[in-house]
């Protein structure tokens, strides 16, 4: 095979981001978000411009990333975590499962939404069902506490002996 080069990968995603290819806008935001091993210099600011534009084109992991970037202020002048919520929700409701458990999480907490127990459960056992161990967590909480639900400490011990 060839020898790996970030500086191509860097080239050949930002040519394809630049004509509308929405995986290559959210892996170029991958390259700048994280510095590939410390083989590129990080830019927060454009991996923000980036995981944006792949968002706004329906990509499921773009709109993730997109909420991890609100959610600790990264490449920008501070957190927002009503707008992580919006974009985790966009793509939990498209299957992305850590898009879910963040947005279970978020009602549960009242973080960038208020509080709902009902759409905390509801959200916490889509990702569950996919073996999402903080939503499992989350789920225990919601028994042992009677969050949303009738109070049922066996299920909690169960959901938590599971996470």
């Amino acid at each position: 095979g060839l020898p790996v080069s970030t500086d191509d990968a860097r080239k050949w995603y930002k040519e394809a981001a630049t004509l509308d290819h929405a995986v290559a806008m959210n892996n170029l935001g991958v390259l700048l978000s994280t510095g590939h091993r410390g083989r590129v210099k990080p830019d927060l600011a454009e991996a923000l411009f980036w995981y944006q534009k792949s968002a706004e084109k329906g990509y499921i992991s773009g709109q993730f990333h997109l909420g991890l970037m609100y959610m600790s202020g990264s490449g920008m002048a501070k957190p927002n975590s009503t707008m992580a919520f919006h974009w985790f929700k966009l793509a939990g409701k498209q299957g992305h499962v850590l898009g879910q458990s963040n947005v279970g999480a978020m009602y549960m907490n009242g973080k960038g939404v208020t509080v709902n127990y009902k759409k905390a459960l509801k959200w916490s056992k889509k990702a569950a069902s996919h073996m999402n161990t903080v939503a499992i967590h989350n789920l225990g909480v919601m028994y042992e506490n009677g969050f949303g639900c009738r109070i049922d400490r066996q299920k909690a011990n169960e959901l938590f002996d599971k996470a």
